[in-house]
């Protein structure tokens, strides 16, 4: 590749949120962003697929990265892996040197982007041309592109919906890198259905599904319904094109859609009475051993979703690493006290290894089952 000058404040400053100024300067591997930041100014907490490094320069900042609070001053260096959530707010009047990596050369989908997780705002970020290769000439500043990208984070996760003929019990799990993945993805309704809804999601999807299971439609039907309803809002930055969702009714029939731009590796396999789907996965493996280990586990639907997840973690799971887990069951007058149809509703919102976690609590509610059968 060739090589090029540039002076960084001659760029054009853009200030993404109040007291964040940055000037940004990318490369095919690496985007680097020199920022002046005001005292007191804050950034909220989010997250980015991409690795950061923080370079304090000058000031003083204090940053929490996953619940661990650290104060930098000039000459300190944090690196932030990707998807680790944070934020902070400066002590000081700062000047920053940020790098991440990868830098938006390195596929035609990958931006860099600053993520927080506050629903309903949006962010103008730099990104450099999809398949752009060529580097400017000496003295000139690289092509860019400027666009409104949303602020959330894709659902990155896989999921399983699944039933049991014997019992009449339908349900779900799921697992991600993200935190409490459980408080949007799984959606389920006695007598009508389960529904799980990730990647470029529209959390609606979940009791949009419901709600025409609820009039009759078959799975097949409403998602087509749901697509087609679609008005595609945020086609830019959050497109359609990007969602997957899964719907099955309370019989075990099952449709499930991957759209063709969710996040590589993205599919879904379906299997007898169950589905199993997700996107940035380690491969096609991570559905299809959730779907075998679904059918041949024995014993109650919990088990068999428990066994799904853990087989798809061990085919390489979600690319970025593991953080929280739910799963949901539910049957009319199925669950415990009176009038209560949720058999199961387990989440765990942030663990080191969530699915260990889940597991130990599936197992409490297993041994809690076979008390009150004893009685």
């Amino acid at each position: 590749m060739a090589e090029y000058v540039q002076d960084v404040w001659s760029t054009e400053v853009r200030e993404i949120m109040p007291g964040f100024r940055g000037h940004f300067v990318h490369s095919e591997h690496t985007t680097h962003v020199f920022w002046d930041v005001d005292e007191g100014a804050s950034v909220p907490d989010h997250s980015h697929p991409h690795e950061q490094i923080v370079n304090m320069l000058e000031g003083t900042i204090e940053l929490v990265v996953d619940g661990t609070s650290h104060v930098l001053s000039a000459g300190d260096v944090l690196v932030i892996e990707g998807g680790q959530v944070h934020g902070g707010t400066a002590c000081t009047a700062c000047k920053i040197l940020d790098v991440f990596s990868p830098g938006p050369g390195l596929a035609t989908r990958t931006l860099w982007v600053v993520l927080p997780l506050a629903v309903g705002l949006t962010l103008p970020v730099v990104i450099a041309p999809a398949g752009a290769q060529e580097v400017p000439a000496p003295g000139e500043r690289p092509a860019v592109a400027v666009h409104e990208v949303e602020r959330w984070p894709p659902v990155a996760t896989f999921s399983i919906v699944g039933y049991d003929p014997e019992t009449g019990e339908v349900g779900g799990a799921v697992q991600s890198r993200v935190f409490s993945v459980g408080n949007g993805v799984l959606w389920a309704e006695a007598n009508v259905g389960v529904v799980a809804t990730q990647a470029i999601v529209d959390v609606s999807y979940g009791p949009q599904g419901l709600a025409l299971l609820r009039q009759g439609l078959s799975a097949q039907d409403v998602v087509r319904t749901i697509l087609d309803n679609d008005r595609d809002p945020r086609p830019d930055g959050w497109t359609k094109l990007g969602r997957q969702f899964s719907v099955m009714d309370a019989r075990g029939d099952v449709a499930t859609h991957t759209g063709p731009e969710a996040s590589d590796w993205a599919g879904h396999r379906i299997g007898a009475n169950v589905s199993a789907q997700g996107n940035i996965l380690a491969g096609p493996d991570v559905v299809a051993d959730m779907v075998e280990a679904f059918e041949a586990t024995e014993g109650h639907l919990s088990f068999k979703l428990m066994a799904a997840l853990e087989a798809g973690q061990a085919a390489g799971g979600d690319r970025r690493g593991m953080q929280s887990a739910a799963m949901i069951i539910v049957k009319e007058d199925g669950g415990v006290w009176l009038n209560n149809d949720v058999v199961l509703r387990l989440q765990v919102d942030d663990a080191e290894n969530p699915i260990v976690e889940l597991r130990r609590l599936v197992e409490i509610a297993g041994r809690r089952r076979d008390r009150i059968r004893g009685r």
